[in-house]
């Protein structure tokens, strides 16, 4: 339990890794209010990637955007799908 865990180790805030933590067909809503109501404070959504995610299904106050995501329009699905474009993936594959 992410309440335990964070009592026990004096947690002030934490961060669940999406990916990792829905199955193989991604959050949905109800997902993503187990996560906050278990003590998730942020869930992640391919960011450690900058893979663009489509949020359609997570409420917009719940979800934290770069500031720099500004500069890329002003719809926001489009903002994160530009932006990742640009940016491109922080790994890649080398042969």
């Amino acid at each position: 339990n992410l309440w335990n865990a964070r009592n026990t180790y004096g947690a002030d805030f934490t961060v669940v890794n999406g990916e990792n933590a829905s199955d193989i067909y991604g959050i949905d809503e109800s997902d993503a209010k187990i996560l906050l109501s278990s003590g998730a404070d942020v869930i992640t959504l391919c960011s450690m990637l900058r893979i663009p995610v489509c949020m359609h299904n997570v409420d917009e106050d719940n979800i934290y955007r770069p500031s720099a995501w500004g500069a890329f329009g002003m719809d926001k699905e489009g903002q994160d799908y530009r932006a990742c474009q640009t940016y491109g993936p922080m790994y890649k594959t080398t042969k």
